[in-house]
């Protein structure tokens, strides 16, 4: 099984949505980076992380707020499309399943 645990703060309120007759909460997550380039410069990235918890608990949705910090466990998952200026992109996903509160 392929595993994934992504820390870093939730970058906006979880919403709850109706999945066929299942809830999932989806929210994101952003893991901050930097590292430095053999020249010395340094580079700072942000990856999102979308995640997919397939949950029908509003506790644990009205919990996962804007700014806190979280370290989700899950199976990760890339899905590609073309955006309207026709270049390729990708999402990473996360499929949820656990939650800490850091």
């Amino acid at each position: 099984m392929l595993k994934a645990v992504i820390a870093g703060a939730i970058g906006e309120d979880a919403v709850m949505r109706e999945a066929g007759n299942k809830k999932v909460i989806n929210f994101t997550v952003a893991h901050n980076e930097s590292y430095k380039k053999p020249d010395g410069e340094k580079v700072e990235k942000t990856v999102w992380v979308r995640c997919n918890l397939w949950s029908s608990s509003e506790k644990l949705r009205d919990a996962l707020k804007k700014g806190k910090k979280v370290a989700v466990e899950g199976m990760p998952m890339a899905t590609a499309y073309t955006n309207k200026e026709g270049e390729a992109k990708a999402n990473l996903e996360l499929n949820v399943r656990d939650v800490d509160f850091i």
